[in-house]
């Protein structure tokens, strides 16, 4: 899929606005349904019927499934604004901190994941965290049932000052038609994501790495795993 530059800027005009609409006329009124819904099983708890508690149980599991759709929303609309500060970042380092914070799905998936970027770049650090994150997190929920998972992560110095990095994991995969909707935002490639994730971080992935002056992309195909590219420049390109 081609994301033109041009593409960019209509996606950050469409969403300048959001972030107030998001932080005031969507959360106050959520907040309040998570706050009265709490109030009811602290109040009523114990005098509730079965199919009561059913119905209370749906609505949290509801608030809390709205608050990561409008959280990660809120997260997308903000990217383009965020000042960045660019460094020397090692890429090791950066999947360190990725993988201790999805620990717990690296575990619950008893996944293998290994690493060969012995690389450094100039770029921006929570940015890139944020995208690798993004990308294992999706491969940790592509898991086969009743198979193990494997994530190889490696990188390349292109001839053209880029970085290459390959995530490559042995999941379900997906067909390749649909290779057009999966950086797309509400987009999410397995149906078990449904309760899970937002549909937002490939989306926002490709929006950080775009601002960045790289680009993203897959490769897959059903029940054979998929391999995700994320190449990105040495050095600055887009200071905005």
């Amino acid at each position: 899929m081609v994301f033109l530059a041009s593409d960019y800027h209509k996606i950050i005009e469409l969403l300048s606005d959001f972030k107030h609409c998001a932080s005031h006329d969507l959360i106050e009124p959520l907040r309040k349904i998570s706050s009265f819904s709490s109030r009811l099983r602290e109040v009523y708890g114990k005098n509730l019927g079965e199919q009561q508690k059913v119905y209370l149980n749906a609505i949290e599991r509801s608030s809390l499934k709205m608050k990561k759709y409008i959280d990660d929303l809120a997260r997308f609309a903000m990217i383009a604004k965020v000042e960045i500060e660019f460094e020397s970042i090692d890429l090791e380092e950066i999947f360190a901190k990725v993988l201790e914070t999805l620990s717990a799905e690296i575990e619950k998936n008893e996944a293998k994941i290994t690493i060969e970027s012995p690389h450094t770049l100039i770029s921006v650090w929570q940015q890139l965290k944020e995208i690798f994150e993004h990308i294992i997190s999706n491969s940790l929920h592509s898991k086969k049932e009743n198979a193990p998972l494997t994530i190889h992560i490696t990188s390349q110095i292109t001839a053209d000052g880029f970085l290459e990095t390959h995530i490559k994991d042995s999941g379900v995969g997906f067909d390749e038609k649909y290779i057009n909707k999966i950086f797309k935002p509400f987009q999410r490639l397995h149906r078990h994501q449904l309760d899970e994730k937002s549909g937002l971080g490939l989306a926002i992935c490709k929006l950080i790495v775009v601002r960045l002056g790289g680009n993203i992309s897959a490769k897959s195909s059903p029940d054979k795993g998929a391999t995700f590219t994320v190449r990105l420049p040495l050095e600055p390109v887009n200071k905005k």
